[in-house]
This record gives structure tokens, sequence and C-alpha cells, in this order.
């Protein structure tokens, strides 16, 4: 499997350098533009060379003068990369946000970013371990009628509420 790390902005997106973004200041000079797309092409550079964290802290001062839904998508991208969960789903949310706002539509590449936010909510399962005294308790978790196994019981759930049944 090959990933394309060069260039890491949507598709629709992939030729342009940062652009006013719907959630941009209308004060945003010239100056500061300029050192936001200075910074952006640093961090597609540090991006595929594989240096996630660098290239999330260029991006993220990019953003910071020049907000563009390009640029919270390269970030999300990092934190996926990086295997930070909830601040890949957050990015990913922020970048569909912005780029309804600035186009009045969902972004072209919607599904392949669902996919990716699903991947990053795979790193938010827990792993828990249910133990009894005696062992060997049937354990069902919301639902009486479903077994889920016998302590000691060690499994992955999502974040939530359970209903714990022994």
């Amino acid at each position: 499997v090959v990933e394309k790390t060069p260039d890491v902005t949507p598709p629709a997106e992939a030729d342009k350098k940062p652009t006013p973004g719907a959630d941009e200041k209308p004060s945003a000079s010239a100056n500061n533009k300029a050192k936001a797309a200075k910074y952006y092409m640093e961090g597609q550079k540090l991006y595929s060379q594989e240096l996630y964290l660098s290239a999330l802290r260029v991006y993220s001062k990019s953003y910071e003068l020049f907000k563009t839904p390009v640029t919270l998508y390269n970030m999300a991208k990092c934190y996926e990369k990086l295997g930070e969960a909830e601040k890949c789903i957050e990015g990913f949310e922020r970048y569909i946000d912005s780029y309804r706002k600035k186009n009045g539509k969902e972004p072209p590449d919607i599904v392949d970013i669902k996919n990716a936010m699903s991947k990053c909510r795979l790193g938010l399962r827990l792993e828990v371990t249910i133990e009894s005294e005696p062992v060997g308790a049937s354990v069902y978790l919301d639902d009486t009628q479903v077994l889920v196994g016998q302590t000691p019981l060690t499994t992955s759930l999502d974040p939530g509420s359970y209903t714990l049944y022994l």
C-alpha cells in the first residue's frame, strides 16, 4: 500500500495556496497571508517527510495568521498520523464546518473524511476488565439476553455509559 504524502490537501483544494476561509477575520493583512502561505508550504514539506508533529505546529502558525479550511484539514491529518483520536475527529469536524461555511456545501471528499474519522474513533475504544468473585460469572452489557462472556473478561468499549449485569 502506497500512501500519498507529499500533498495532504483535499483533492479539490490540492493546487491552492491558503485562501480566505469562512471564519477568516476581514482585517487579515496581505503580510499575514504571505506569512501564512510560507508556514503552510513548510508544513507540506514536513508532512511529506513524515514529521507530523512539526508539520502540525507549522500548520497551526499558518492557521493563526490566515484561517482556511485546507489548513484545518492538514492539521486533522497530522493528528490522525500521530494517533491522537479526539483531536483528529475534532479537526475533521472543524474542517467540514469551515468548508461548509466557505462554500455552502459539503467538501467533495466527505466520504474519505468520514472514513478517516471512523478510523480515529477506533482509537477512542477503551479496554475494560470485568472481574468477579467467584470467577466465571456471566457478563451482559445493556441487554440481559446477549451474553458478552464470563469473568474475568477484558473487552474494548466505545466511550459511553453501559449497564453491567453479572
